[in-house]
């Protein structure tokens, strides 16, 4: 996205991708980098996320996305910042 500042204003993305597949499966325009948090759940909630992988900045291991961790069957780990975990299926 080189080139795109609007008024000094980069543009900045939060995206889903299908590393496997090489493509990009939804991005959302943000803000800022504090507005992921509340954007990750809105991308990923339409998506079905049954025996995914999710991985995303220590930023998003927060209480308020574990439900996303949940929809991968359970499978979550610590970010080392004290974040409850489960490690059923590691």
């Amino acid at each position: 996205m080189r080139g795109a500042a609007v008024e000094g204003v980069r543009p900045h993305l939060l995206s889903a991708l299908a590393h496997a597949d090489r493509a990009v499966l939804g991005q959302l325009a943000v803000p800022d980098k504090g507005s992921e948090i509340p954007a990750l759940k809105e991308l990923l909630e339409p998506m079905d996320l049954t025996g995914t992988v999710i991985t995303a900045d220590a930023l998003h291991c927060t209480a308020g996305h574990r439900d996303l961790a949940d929809q991968t069957r359970g499978r979550r780990r610590d970010d080392g910042q004290g974040q409850p975990v489960r490690h059923e299926a590691l």
